[in-house]
């Protein structure tokens, strides 16, 4: 069992970007033994195109910053995928601080799970997950307004950034995201170079994304209880076509 586990944290940067590119449909499946098809019939249907479409930008955006894939730069630009660019961000902002704090782990941590490209699929699988469930696919719709979540993520991400005065714990069930900030923030509590070079710049970056989202002309979709689509977005009530959407 412990060579099985081995293998599948091995996976390659290229692997976890293609693995990003499915994640909705992977987890419906894999997760929840849930199959939609690709003709996005109904209401259900048309919101998984807009999710299969945005996992779907930002894994061509992860292809292009972080394996240097130039090819895909025009239609990232001169396309609606350009309006998918801060989700990759986040991605590589979940990246570039695993990165980090992989080189201040011991051997023994560094086995359990064997590259910073890893961390961020499973920060994103995290993500998605919470995305599917807030929609009304896998439970009760829960949709959070734009404004308010970058609201309580700057509120968090601040008081991350007070190392001094946070206390830590074991905790038996954190979340890979929980799981890499906190690592994180306990290094930054002593290594003064990592916190001010990394851990802030992480921080910062995070803070950043959220407030890009809530300018975004992307909207949050969801199904309602009696399973019709519905939209949030700038005080309108109006019905749309798909998930995220464009005004």
């Amino acid at each position: 069992m412990k060579d099985e586990l081995k293998t599948q944290f091995t996976l390659s940067l290229k692997d976890c970007i293609e693995l990003i590119r499915d994640l909705p449909d992977y987890l419906l499946e894999h997760r929840h033994g849930i199959r939609l098809s690709f003709k996005h019939l109904g209401e259900d249907g048309k919101l998984f195109k807009g999710i299969r479409e945005m996992y779907r930008a930002e894994a061509s955006w992860l292809q292009y910053s972080l394996l240097s894939e130039t090819q895909h730069l025009p239609e990232l630009t001169f396309t609606s995928k350009a309006l998918y660019k801060p989700l990759a961000e986040k991605a590589k902002n979940f990246y570039d601080l695993a990165s980090e704090v992989f080189l201040r782990l011991d051997t023994q941590k560094q086995e359990e799970i064997s590259s910073h490209a890893v961390w961020m699929t499973l920060c994103e699988t995290e993500i998605c997950e919470t995305i599917l469930k807030n929609s009304g696919f896998i439970d009760t719709a829960k949709p959070i307004g734009k404004a308010k979540l970058s609201q309580e993520n700057n509120e968090y991400y601040t008081t991350l950034e007070q190392v001094s005065k946070l206390q830590f714990g074991y905790t038996p069930q954190q979340t890979p995201i929980n799981a890499l900030e906190s690592t994180a923030a306990f290094i930054a509590q002593d290594d003064i170079e990592f916190r001010q070079k990394h851990y802030t710049k992480y921080l910062k970056a995070q803070k950043s994304y959220f407030d890009k989202m809530r300018r975004s002309p992307l909207l949050v979709s969801f199904l309602n209880a009696e399973g019709n689509l519905e939209v949030m977005g700038r005080g309108k009530d109006t019905r749309k076509s798909k998930g995220f959407c464009k005004d």
